[in-house]
């Protein structure tokens, strides 16, 4: 016997079937409540939250989750407007002298005070800040809506000050550590990292400023430039390049021969070394001790060739690690046509070019 539906059965499971996609299609299309203008409201108040709501529609050339990623970016713009901060706020600390009259003389009294200078930027990451998008498959449209509650926000700044104040005063820690070790091209690459961290630091200041009311003295922007200008001193110490202290000796003939260390140090200078006669300050201490010799003379006609050669010890020892990396000794050649001496003075010149 074949089975088979009746009539009144097939459709009743049609009906059925239609009912139940309408209401999965209905669900599906379901707007999330802050898409709701009195919902949006009463849940995420203007006096609790910083929040920015978007409405949009993919456009040409887009694909969904391009576009989807732009109406984000754009509610996350609108949050940051609706925070009306001047999040570029810079607060800078300056002197001012007033001359006041006590006892019948006039003295000088120089009092702190800090001014700032504001610009609005509405597309600075706003931390904690939560973004949610939903599209209407039925109308094609996009909604986004990004929301931070203001303790929270109040909260996270004053923990990510606090954390890059800290990171900071332990990287100048550490600089100075570096240099007073001699080692000092990795004491300014900390440095420059360094400085790097007061961008942040004056950024999140500048936010919590606006968004919370905080002046300079609860910032902390005293503070805060001070330790500043302690980093850019330190970095302007170690803008001179590598200390080296030079030990030469040097024999032209037998006599006295100071133009190879001037020599030296205008081939170190292009390298940004910098010298020092104190072996503490210095991060390589390099030793020659040259002299040199004459070898030959030929005669060319008219003309007589005289060649001789500078012989140099070359050490190099490295203050930090308290090691002689390198050690050797150095044989030039020099010629001239006037006598020995001239030809012995080329040799050095080229023996400090290597």
């Amino acid at each position: 016997m074949h089975s088979f539906l009746r009539p009144s059965c097939f459709f009743r499971f049609f009906i059925i079937t239609c009912s139940l996609m309408a209401v999965l299609s209905s669900y599906a299309e379901e707007p999330p409540a802050w898409y709701d203008l009195k919902v949006r409201h009463t849940r995420y108040p203007r006096e609790v939250y910083f929040s920015g709501f978007v409405l949009g529609e993919q456009q040409p050339g887009e694909n969904l989750q391009q576009a989807m990623e732009r109406i984000k970016r754009e509610a996350q713009v609108e949050a940051a407007s609706s925070i009306r901060m001047k999040v570029e706020k810079t607060l800078t600390e300056s002197n001012r002298s007033e001359l006041v009259q006590e006892a019948g003389s006039f003295d000088e009294r120089v009092t702190e005070h800090f001014e700032s200078s504001t610009q609005i930027r509405v597309d600075m990451e706003i931390p904690g800040l939560k973004v949610e998008v939903w599209k209407n498959d039925a109308t094609k449209e996009l909604a986004a809506f990004a929301y931070v509650k203001k303790d929270e926000l109040v909260h996270t700044l004053e923990r990510q000050i606090l954390t890059g104040t800290t990171k900071a005063e332990l990287t100048l820690e550490n600089v100075s550590r570096l240099i007073e070790e001699h080692r000092k091209p990795e004491a300014r690459k900390a440095a420059e990292a360094g400085m790097r961290l007061f961008e942040d630091i004056e950024k999140t200041q500048a936010l919590l400023s606006a968004v919370d009311n905080r002046n300079a003295i609860d910032l902390q922007i005293s503070e805060t430039n001070k330790l500043k200008q302690s980093m850019a001193d330190r970095l302007a110490e170690l803008q001179h390049g590598i200390a080296i202290c030079l030990r030469v000796k040097a024999y032209c003939q037998e006599k006295p021969y100071s133009y190879l260390e001037k020599q030296l140090q205008g081939e170190l200078n292009a390298l940004s070394c910098h010298f020092t006669k104190d072996t503490v300050e210095a991060e390589w201490i390099i030793t020659i001790d040259a002299k040199s010799r004459e070898y030959q003379r030929i005669n060319f006609g008219n003309t007589d060739m005289y060649t001789s050669y500078m012989d140099a010890q070359l050490s190099v020892f490295k203050t930090s690690t308290e090691k002689l990396i390198y050690e050797d000794l150095l044989t030039v050649k020099g010629t001239h046509t006037l006598n020995f001496d001239e030809a012995a003075r080329e040799a050095y010149k080229a023996g400090a070019k290597k």
